[in-house]
């Protein structure tokens, strides 16, 4: 079951995360570079193939949560100064 899990984060951060927000270093990382990516995953998915429409909202949700936990460790680390 655990193994679901990894595959499943992996597509999430490969396949939404990195193409969206992967080439800004985490010190210029703000929070409209975010919700730039949470519109694009709304309106049209931000997908790395062409199919029509917005992500779900349970899909953006879990994006978020792997995103935001993904963060606060540098925040933890005191690599950056907040969870943008």
């Amino acid at each position: 079951m655990a193994r679901r899990y990894i595959t499943r984060y992996a597509e999430i951060v490969n396949g939404f995360i990195v193409p969206a927000l992967g080439k800004l270093p985490l010190t210029k990382l703000a929070p409209v570079h975010i919700q730039e990516a949470h519109n694009t995953w709304a309106a049209d998915g931000g997908r790395r193939y062409a199919k029509p429409g917005g992500l779900s909202r349970r899909t953006r949700r879990h994006i978020h949560r792997i995103f935001s936990a993904a963060l606060a460790r540098p925040v933890e680390q005191q690599l950056v100064a907040r969870n943008a």
